[in-house]
């Protein structure tokens, strides 16, 4: 008998558990769907602003490369890789960005909330296939992500976004090289 009521105690708890987690899964869901209406909101209110500080970013072209990969260190022993992006846009103007993967995939994120995943190519996965070395996946991983940066700049809609003109943004205090104008468009 005494094993029969610790096993009711015992299912009572899990089922008090249970119901506090579904509470705190549905707040979790209001939030995130009240930070999503943030976003929108904000990135209209992005738009309205540029376009009233007359920012052109319609009928825009970029050519963008991920030429390289680079190693860096965060604390103590955690290593990570960071993907150099290269922007030429208008006027032979030309900088450079660095970014994380986990920067790409919040960029793809905020795509998605944006323009709907059928509308976007597949952001290149974290792990992909075997490789015999770490330097074999990111190498692999930096031309993948290349290509979806290609892909998306392509889409005039997904081009003139501002959430993709922020990810391409310059980091504060950054130069512009300007491309000699023999320079082949591309």
């Amino acid at each position: 008998m005494e094993e029969l009521n610790k096993y009711k105690r015992d299912l009572e708890n899990i089922s008090t558990k249970y119901i506090l987690l579904e509470k705190e899964n549905k707040e979790l869901r209001e939030k995130n769907d009240e930070l999503n209406r943030k976003l929108i909101i904000q990135l209209n209110n992005n738009a309205v602003l540029e376009e009233k500080l007359g920012v052109q970013k319609r009928n825009m072209e970029l050519y963008i490369t991920v030429p390289r990969k680079i190693e860096g260190e965060e604390g103590l022993m955690r290593k990570y890789t960071a993907y150099v992006i290269e922007v030429e846009g208008s006027e032979n103007k030309r900088y450079q960005v660095t970014r994380r993967y986990k920067q790409f995939v919040l960029l793809h994120t905020q795509l998605v909330r944006v323009f709907g995943e059928h509308d976007l190519p597949s952001l290149p996965a974290k792990a992909n296939g075997l490789y015999f070395s770490k330097d074999d996946h990111t190498e692999k991983r930096r031309i993948n992500l290349q290509e979806y940066l290609q892909n998306l700049a392509k889409n005039p809609a997904i081009l003139s976004s501002p959430v993709f003109f922020h990810f391409l943004k310059r980091d504060e205090g950054q130069n512009v090289d300007h491309v000699p104008s023999s320079t082949p468009s591309h």
